[in-house]
């Protein structure tokens, strides 16, 4: 699959002088094709955002609509080096330069991502996620993730 980045898909927010930007580190394709997560890094610490592909598939559908990000997740310390969806896409693994790495899976309720490190901006979001496993103790920033089948 060949993916153009459109303009809209950053880490960071636009100022009076410009953008300022963040980089993105990481980015994984759900496996329905529906959402693209990216992680990174923000002001203050890793970022996770859950992008709709349907306006990367289909710019002519990115005039019409302001609900760009799906959700996004501020809860690690520190830059955001991987994140990779689960072979049947229910969950969301990440991990970083904080030493862990953080489970995540979409909720039906509404809620917010759990404040294990940070806290979100009060948004409005069309899906909501929560950490629900976090693994720590690792010997130094995780670079890769992988869900694997038994």
């Amino acid at each position: 699959m060949r993916l153009l980045k459109p303009h809209w898909v950053t880490h960071g927010k636009t100022s009076k002088t410009g953008p300022f930007l963040r980089p993105i580190y990481t980015l994984d394709i759900h496996p329905d094709g529906k959402r693209l997560a990216t992680g990174g890094l923000t002001d203050g610490g890793g970022l996770i955002i859950l992008w709709d592909m349907a306006l990367i598939r289909n710019p002519s559908l990115e005039k019409s609509s302001t609900s760009q990000r799906l959700f996004q997740m501020d809860n690690h310390q520190a830059c955001v080096n991987c994140v990779r969806w689960s072979p049947t896409g229910r969950w969301l693994a990440s991990g970083g330069m904080d030493r862990v790495v953080m489970i995540w899976i979409k909720t039906s309720t509404g809620a917010r991502a759990s404040a294990i490190f940070g806290a979100i901006e009060k948004m409005k979001f069309t899906e909501h996620w929560r950490c629900s496993t976090v693994l720590r103790h690792h010997t130094g920033g995780t670079s890769f993730v992988r869900f694997y089948r038994f």
